[in-house]
């Protein structure tokens, strides 16, 4: 059964210190433990987190409060084209 209060630690917010695979497979193995509607609450709050962050990113970077936050900006991005094909991947709808 999925922890859905404990959301936060299995998906820690910014955590991209797994690679690209490894993050699809988490993803994949926490989905696996999930039935329809549920898989794709677990993608919608993989995307919103995704997108708080990169929106943190974004206005730290535009007041020059970290300048150096592109590649993370790139990565993170990458991360929501990651859920969307995971959503395909499980059968769910994809965002257009």
């Amino acid at each position: 059964m999925f922890d859905w209060i404990g959301f936060n630690r299995t998906f820690p917010f910014g955590d991209l210190s797994d690679g690209d695979r490894r993050y699809r497979a988490r993803v994949l193995e926490e989905a696996g433990k999930l039935q329809g509607e549920e898989k794709a609450a677990l993608l919608d709050l993989l995307d919103l987190q995704w997108r708080c962050f990169l929106e943190q990113a974004r206005m730290l970077h535009e007041r020059r409060l970290a300048p150096d936050l592109h590649i993370t900006m790139v990565n993170a991005a990458g991360r929501l084209q990651a859920n969307d094909e995971l959503r395909a991947q499980l059968g769910l709808r994809t965002h257009a």
